[in-house]
């Protein structure tokens, strides 16, 4: 798209409902639009990561006789386990928010 830009730019012009901008205001919106594609792709992509050490911490809880033998804390474990879970949930929240104020931009544009 930011190699035939003016033709781009010309085709958006003639649709009846898009605001008239010049070819240097069109780049800038796709860049625009570029990065934050590029942002929700990692967000999603690290919240996908992030799911999979929650995955592996609740996999490999200890039985529950470990947890009464060794005194450990099933609800410390339980405490660290759900961060993990909930820092991926807030990442995956983060990438749908830059999707949106994405498509939001797109329609507005």
């Amino acid at each position: 798209m930011l190699g035939s830009a003016d033709k781009a730019s010309e085709l958006v012009r003639d649709l009846p409902f898009a605001a008239r901008t010049s070819t240097l205001v069109f780049d800038v919106k796709v860049l625009l639009l570029l990065a934050i594609s590029v942002y929700a792709f990692f967000r999603f992509t690290w919240s996908m990561r992030q799911y999979t050490f929650g995955a592996l911490l609740v996999a490999a809880a200890p039985e529950a006789t470990r947890f009464l033998d060794e005194s450990l804390s099933r609800e410390e474990f339980a405490d660290k386990a759900g961060r993990v879970v909930g820092l991926a949930a807030e990442t995956f929240n983060d990438g749908l928010r830059e999707f949106r104020s994405e498509v939001h931009g797109v329609l507005n544009a």
